[in-house]
């Protein structure tokens, strides 16, 4: 699956779905160059999925072509990089004299066990 996101200078963008790699950059190339020769025209730009649209590509201000199965392996190795970062941490906090001091087994974030529970007035 393929995503191709048009940013206008306004702030707004909208994003078009494709199955193919090969039609997804077939309309990325060709948005992109009517950007590049001044963009004083209209662009229609129509996806696989019924979005269709005619863009000023003077409001353009970028587009991205996204390869979504990449994009979805590198959030898998994102959030297991922050998986092995928060194990390392939690390693490292159980050993520091200076963090458990004082309360035996209590680490931050746990703190509800030496106040107590949460009162509301």
């Amino acid at each position: 699956m393929f995503s191709i996101g048009v940013e206008f200078k306004s702030g707004r963008a909208w994003g078009f779905l494709f199955r193919q790699e090969r039609e997804a950059r077939q309309a990325h190339d060709e948005l992109r160059q009517s950007m590049e020769v001044g963009g004083s025209g209209m662009y229609h730009l129509t996806d696989e999925f019924g979005s269709s649209a005619i863009m000023r590509v003077a409001d353009v201000s970028g587009c991205i072509l996204e390869d979504m199965s990449k994009t979805s392996e590198a959030g898998i190795e994102r959030g297991l990089n922050n998986a092995r970062s928060q194990a390392s941490l939690n390693r490292r906090a159980q050993a520091d004299p200076q963090i458990t001091s004082g309360v035996s087994g209590v680490m931050p974030g746990d703190m509800s066990r030496i106040n107590g529970p949460l009162r509301f007035s």
